[in-house]
């Protein structure tokens, strides 16, 4: 995912520029029906009223187009955060290499800044924690910063994070296919049927609501303890012949797949970070827990 500080959307008319338009109306209306009675009298006083009523028409109609000027260039100069999602093959898709290729402010890991080729962005580590990227967002308005990131921006990613401290005006969206749509594409899985949910950072206890028989879930994962916690969770629950798939690196030169049982485990390595899909499979006297509150 590629976020991009980009221009600002096409606003609706401030309602203080509207007062003031609204206001130039019954000015012009006013000489026009001055110039009606100087017509009928020719009294050169109805001259003097037209004369004034239209300076004060142009004159509001004059601040109201200032004002908007104004407004337009400081839009510009916030401008918005597009957040563009992207898998680990982000820079063969033209817009989002346009994208990285026009920033002056590059921000990512370390791993995905190391794809991108060399430009003239200034680039910028995650920090950490990441709410300290926060206090740089006022310092990115008014240029072309991009963030890079895996996964969609607005499933278990970075975008939930920053509407935390930006409203949803000053963001726009552009998704892409996420880990879990990766996942069951390689698995022949439907997405409605799966439930999906992350450890990463988070307690693999989190599986054990979805642990059910013949249930299909989706995790996603940094490292291999947690797969090792949820295939222990899994045993103890009576459902050790589950298979496990870890999937890694998906759209990526380096993709790979591994599946074993719950009971099972390799040794292997994991990557840190990765999704691990979960075929559960009820063995004899498996503990079956209700998904509904009470006793």
């Amino acid at each position: 995912m590629a976020a991009t500080l980009d221009r600002a959307r096409a606003r609706a008319l401030h309602p203080f520029h509207a007062v003031l338009l609204a206001g130039t109306i019954p000015l012009f209306l006013a000489a026009l029906l001055s110039d009606i009675a100087y017509a009928q009298t020719y009294h050169v006083q109805w001259t003097n009223f037209a004369s004034w009523l239209v300076a004060g028409g142009l004159l509001l109609g004059g601040i109201t187009l200032v004002l908007a000027l104004v407004g337009l260039g400081v839009g510009i100069a916030l401008a918005l955060i597009a957040l563009v999602g992207a898998g680990l093959g982000f820079f063969v898709l033209s817009n989002r290499t346009s994208a990285v290729e026009s920033a002056e402010l590059l921000a990512g890991s370390e791993r995905l800044l190391a794809l991108v080729p060399e430009t003239s962005a200034e680039r910028l580590p995650w920090p950490s924690p990441f709410d300290a990227m926060a206090a740089r967002l006022e310092e990115w308005r008014g240029r072309r910063a991009v963030v890079l990131a895996t996964g969609d921006p607005l499933n278990y990613g970075v975008g939930r994070k920053l509407l935390r401290h930006l409203p949803i005006d000053e963001i726009r969206f552009l998704t892409h296919v996420s880990a879990f749509s990766l996942a069951a594409a390689r698995l022949g899985w439907s997405l409605p049927d799966v439930e999906t949910l992350a450890l990463h950072g988070r307690s693999a206890a989190a599986i054990e609501v979805a642990i059910a028989p013949d249930a299909r879930i989706l995790a996603l994962t940094a490292g291999e303890d947690p797969v090792r916690e949820v295939a222990r969770r899994l045993v103890a629950r009576g459902y050790g012949g589950s298979t496990l798939t870890v999937l890694e690196h998906m759209g990526g030169p380096a993709e790979r797949r591994a599946s074993f049982t719950a009971k099972a485990v390799p040794d292997d390595a994991i990557a840190d970070l990765a999704t691990l899909a979960i075929a559960c499979r009820a063995g004899p006297g498996a503990r079956i827990l209700p998904r509904i509150p009470g006793l």
